[in-house]
């Protein structure tokens, strides 16, 4: 109400670690209804958009099914009209596989002997890309290049200095005496 109506800021918020923000009301416009012939077609896209995405994530957990019920890829993708491609040998920068499947591929446990670990995700246009992991080859750092290997160096150290300096701030603010008015 003070920020409302008498036109003072806010208090500051809290986003994150690293981001404040204080509020000011330029202009208010009191919340109404809008007709429904302002918002019809916004709504029908909405509802076609969310049947759609079921649809197609319905799709995509019945090829997970039918692969891991022994079917193969290929005969699953040529019964359905659906586009596949096989790549060996994929690692984490891959420029042929997409970025959400090596995503979900990396995040899976390593699958067992001849039985392949197969899931899906949904891109953010919406198609279901199902994808099946059947060898993981462990890395082994002596066969880095030593570039590589520097490099591989500075990002593990980078990443847990980072982690020291929020436990660290997390550890004074918890052991701060902060009053809110």
């Amino acid at each position: 109400d003070d920020v409302l109506t008498a036109g003072h800021n806010s208090d500051v918020i809290e986003l994150d670690s690293d981001t404040w923000v204080a509020l000011r009301v330029r202009e208010h416009f009191p919340a109404e209804v809008m007709p429904l012939e302002a918002v019809r077609g916004q709504i029908l896209t909405a509802v076609a958009d969310a049947k759609a995405r079921a649809a197609v994530e319905a799709a995509a957990k019945d090829a997970v099914a039918s692969l891991r019920g022994n079917k193969s890829v290929e005969a699953l993708a040529t019964e359905a009209g659906y586009a596949w491609q096989v790549e060996l040998g994929a690692d984490r920068r891959n420029p042929i596989v997409p970025q959400e499947v090596l995503a979900g591929a990396f995040r899976l446990a390593p699958p067992g002997e001849g039985n392949p670990v197969i899931d899906y995700v949904i891109a953010e246009s919406g198609d279901a890309m199902v994808y099946e992991v059947a060898r993981v080859t462990p890395g082994d750092l002596t066969e880095l290049a030593e570039i590589e290997r520097q490099l591989l160096q500075q990002q593990v150290s980078g990443e847990y200095g980072q982690l020291i300096d929020n436990e660290y701030r997390l550890g004074l603010r918890d052991g701060a005496d902060i009053n809110v008015l």
